[in-house]
C-alpha cells in the first residue's frame, strides 16, 4: 500500500514539474524539465504495472 502511495506521489510530482516547466523562459531548462518529468512518468507507469501484477490485481 505504501508503494502505491509513493507511485501516485511520483505521478503528481511529474505533473507539477511539467506544469512549472511551461512557465520557464529558458529553452534549455524547459526541455530538461520536460525530459525529467517524462522519465518520472515512465518510471511510475512501469512501477505501477509491476505492483499490479505482483499483487495479482490485474
Amino acid at each position: 500500500m505504501t508503494l502505491l502511495i509513493l507511485i501516485i506521489a511520483v505521478f503528481v510530482g511529474a505533473a507539477l514539474l511539467s506544469t512549472f516547466a511551461r512557465r520557464v523562459d529558458d529553452r534549455q531548462k524547459r526541455s530538461a524539465m520536460f525530459a525529467t518529468s517524462g522519465l518520472l512518468l515512465i518510471g511510475a507507469m512501469v512501477s505501477l504495472v509491476v505492483v499490479l501484477f505482483r499483487y495479482h490485481i490485474v
